[in-house]
């Protein structure tokens, strides 16, 4: 699907295969895993962002607050560590400058298990495929339209998304003049006047019109906890209390 330069650890790991690189082979794997998931994968948007950016969330962690920080990778070791035929395929999505560095942190998860991880690489600070040598952003949406269609031909049906970052808004608090009539019925939250933004958001705003896309718990720093709230009508807009969900980590 494209080209880039890569460790040669990552490069020739069974572990992990670049979805830019995948070859027929790779592929008819995939689509076999797919299968026997009923159509479903999980996906990580930039999942150790925090950790190598270190933003004021970062901070704030390590002053005991925003635990999801650590629950999103904790998470994902989990998953990884599970044998192949516990979970769905697994895809992480990680900007070309941390590529390398996220391929490594994965084959410590899952060097025992054998559990693939299918990596997407994404341009700088987006959520949106790279699949060229240098950021293209005004090739974004033909990207994204390319790792869609081979999502269809792989029988992708169902996506579990998470990782980091997402804010949600409702319309009425985003735009209180906002007169959107809301589908309380609908499975697509946007009909219900829910708005997702940043990385994780991104990606679900381009995935959920040809899959049925959901928001994991594993998210930061708002997950399908604070999705709940909003539903549930109790919500503190663009705060996330600090909250301990490992009970939720084996499920997501």
């Amino acid at each position: 699907m494209g080209q880039r330069a890569e460790s040669m650890r990552v490069a020739y790991n069974p572990n992990l295969v670049d979805i830019a690189k995948i070859s027929p082979d790779q592929t008819n794997r995939l689509r076999e895993r797919v299968a026997t998931s009923n159509g479903s994968i999980r996906a990580f948007i930039h999942p150790f962002y925090e950790n190598n950016v270190k933003t004021q969330c970062y901070r704030d962690h390590l002053n005991g607050m925003y635990p999801k920080i650590d629950d999103v990778s904790i998470g994902l070791h989990r998953l990884l560590h599970l044998q192949p035929n516990k979970t769905p395929p697994i895809f992480v999505f990680e900007e070309q400058r941390w590529f390398d560095q996220t391929a490594e942190r994965i084959l410590e998860m899952n060097i025992e298990s054998g559990n693939i991880a299918y990596m997407v690489p994404t341009q700088r600070d987006t959520s949106s495929p790279r699949f060229s040598p240098i950021d293209t952003y005004d090739e974004n949406e033909k990207n994204w339209r390319k790792l869609i269609l081979y999502f269809h031909e792989i029988g992708i049906q169902k996506i579990l998304i998470g990782g980091m970052r997402l804010t949600i808004t409702s319309y009425s608090e985003f735009d209180s003049h906002n007169q959107k009539s809301k589908d309380l019925n609908s499975k697509d939250w946007r009909d219900q006047g829910i708005f997702f933004s940043l990385c994780v958001g991104n990606a679900f705003n381009h995935l959920v019109d040809d899959f049925e896309v959901d928001i994991s718990y594993l998210t930061h720093p708002h997950s399908k906890a604070d999705l709940e709230l909003i539903i549930r009508g109790h919500w503190n807009l663009y705060t996330t209390p600090p909250r301990v969900i490992r009970d939720r980590l084996d499920y997501g």
